[in-house]
């Protein structure tokens, strides 16, 4: 989920998270889960301006869960600004996302980026991906990486109405 702030987080948590978790049964869905909330360090400029639109117009969605070497972090977060950020830009279907850091691990960073189609997505791992991990050099940088990518369904989607 995204919130408008960390604010707005803290409120729902504390008044009205309870409620619908208990009214809903959600509780016997899962086993455990583990809620590892992220600050945003940059916002990812694409085609759009702002990332409520982003989330709206995306129609594939893809993320990295990154675990950073602490003596390589200011690297890893360079490379984003100066390489990842404006080469995804140079598509012309990367829509924008975010750049995020763990508010419980300063060494972890959340990767999100909307894409205008999967076959964008595709078009793009298939010819620029390569030349750009090479140009960012972030194997110094990276202790593990996890990636996750799905084809957004507009039905999934709770966007407010004033947003």
């Amino acid at each position: 989920s995204f919130w408008e702030s960390k604010e707005d987080y803290d409120y729902f948590m504390g008044n009205v998270h309870d409620e619908i978790v208990s009214k809903s049964n959600q509780s016997k869905t899962y086993s455990s889960i583990n809620v590892d909330p992220f600050e945003e360090v940059n916002n990812i400029t694409g085609l759009l301006d702002d990332f409520i639109s982003v989330l709206r117009k995306s129609k594939f969605i893809r993320t990295a869960l990154t675990d950073v070497k602490e003596d390589r972090i200011n690297h890893f977060k360079e490379v984003q600004n100066q390489v990842w950020s404006p080469g995804m830009k140079t598509t012309n279907a990367m829509l924008g996302g975010k750049f995020a850091c763990s508010s419980k691990d300063n060494h972890r960073y959340l990767t999100l980026t909307g894409w205008v189609s999967q076959e964008a997505h595709e078009n793009y791992t298939n010819h620029l991906f390569t030349n750009l991990k090479l140009r960012a050099n972030t194997e110094l940088d990276i202790i593990r990486i996890s990636s996750q990518h799905f084809v957004s369904e507009d039905s999934w989607k709770v966007l407010g109405d004033h947003l």
